[in-house]
């Protein structure tokens, strides 16, 4: 088993859990770094009616920009917003109203801190997978790791993979297949099947 440090995401998409999931991987997820901007640490991309949607989590002004510190700004109801965005999105896939009630109640926490809300949102589609995945928070921060290091992979900005097999999308009939979005979109369109399939990426 080789350790692998990853950047911790918002309902990270696909192939972060391909990563996460390969069980020659020990994963540690990174809590110290200086928060960076325009990334998925505070962003995830969904299928809508009219193509990708990408929802954020706005997250306030501070001078602390370690990453565990940072705290998520209520300036606006994001969490309505995001809520509403993802059940217009998925009130016609096949499992959203079996999932439903477990994503509602999260969304309708009072979570500050935006590297706590990741964790609970992680912990939440582990369950969901039924999957028994440890994974562990690095420390402090390091420049220079050991293994593998994911940090500054999965760029919001490189676009998505291609390579990724094509499953069964709400809106697939009029927008195509689009790869790699969101854990959220293979949960609610394959259901328990979404385990299967990251399996074999993992395979």
């Amino acid at each position: 088993m080789s350790k692998v440090i990853l950047p911790l995401f918002y309902f990270p998409n696909i192939q972060w859990f391909s990563e996460f999931l390969n069980s020659e991987n020990h994963v540690v997820l990174e809590g110290y770094e200086i928060f960076p901007k325009q990334t998925y640490r505070n962003r995830c991309e969904i299928a809508a009616a009219n193509g990708k949607l990408k929802l954020m989590i706005p997250i306030q002004k501070s001078s602390d920009r370690i990453y565990k510190n940072v705290k998520i700004s209520f300036a606006e109801d994001w969490r309505k917003i995001h809520w509403r965005s993802i059940k217009t999105a998925y009130k016609n896939s096949p499992y959203f109203d079996f999932y439903e009630p477990r994503f509602e109640k999260l969304y309708t926490s009072d979570i500050q801190s935006i590297f706590e809300f990741n964790v609970k949102a992680l912990q939440l589609i582990l369950k969901i997978l039924k999957s028994e995945k440890e994974f562990f928070f690095t420390e402090n921060y390091q420049h220079e790791v050991e293994g593998r290091d994911l940090r500054k992979e999965f760029s919001t900005k490189k676009g998505n993979s291609g390579n990724l097999p094509e499953y069964y999308q709400v809106f697939s009939e009029k927008l195509g297949f689009i790869p790699n979005l969101s854990i959220l979109d293979l949960i609610f369109n394959l259901g328990p099947e979404a385990n299967v399939y990251l399996k074999k990426l993992t395979e």
